[in-house]
């Protein structure tokens, strides 16, 4: 079990993929910046797959009505994709695809703590296939702080109803993103025309 306020590493093998039943709701944060809680991958060969369907993956959250912080938070080396959203694979038809939701989210619904995140670190993880890439977003003004995006590829997020991003912020002070690649925002073959022009869909 991961300990709250403990460098404690929860590690997927490089090379399986992850089904997952459920989202993933991540409650719990790292020791201090040198020793984060860290979600990631160890031995050889691509990133671990985690392959969350039409749900949402991971959602980083102290709680409903917690007075609690979520800090020194680690993600990394990890691929999120939905592969049968995959429309690269033969047969595939925009008509049925199942709906696409996103990678990783801040939320804070009610929360009473200053900060909901402080000290997150999302790095070199893979994005694809997804209705949105990443969101980091907080209830109210400030209450995201200090997260760094580094060197991830976030490629070909798309809708068949509503708008999409690559990467969505608000609410946040202190966001570094460096060396990211985002790219095929909308690309799907067989989209209507006005989902892939629409000026609400952005990379960033």
């Amino acid at each position: 079990l991961l300990r709250a306020g403990q460098g404690d590493h929860l590690l997927l093998k490089r090379g399986d993929t992850f089904p997952l039943a459920s989202t993933l709701v991540w409650n719990k944060g790292g020791a201090s910046a040198e020793e984060p809680m860290v979600f990631g991958a160890y031995g050889d060969g691509a990133r671990p797959i985690i392959d969350p369907g039409s749900m949402e993956a991971v959602h980083v959250t102290p709680g409903f009505q917690s007075a609690d912080t979520i800090r020194h938070l680690a993600i990394v080396g990890l691929h999120f994709r939905s592969a049968q959203r995959d429309f690269t694979q033969p047969g595939f038809n925009i008509a049925t695809v199942i709906p696409g939701r996103l990678a990783i989210r801040t939320v804070g619904v009610q929360t009473t703590a200053p900060q909901i995140v402080e000290d997150l670190l999302i790095e070199d993880c893979k994005l694809e296939f997804l209705g949105q890439g990443i969101v980091l977003e907080g209830p109210y003004t400030d209450s995201v702080r200090t997260v760094r995006l580094n060197r991830n590829v976030i490629v070909d997020t798309y809708v068949t109803n509503g708008n999409t991003n690559g990467v969505f912020v608000s609410n946040v002070r202190g966001l570094v993103m460096e060396e990211n690649l985002i790219d095929g925002v909308q690309r799907a073959p067989g989209l209507r025309a006005d989902l892939v022009t629409s000026s609400l869909s952005h990379t960033v």
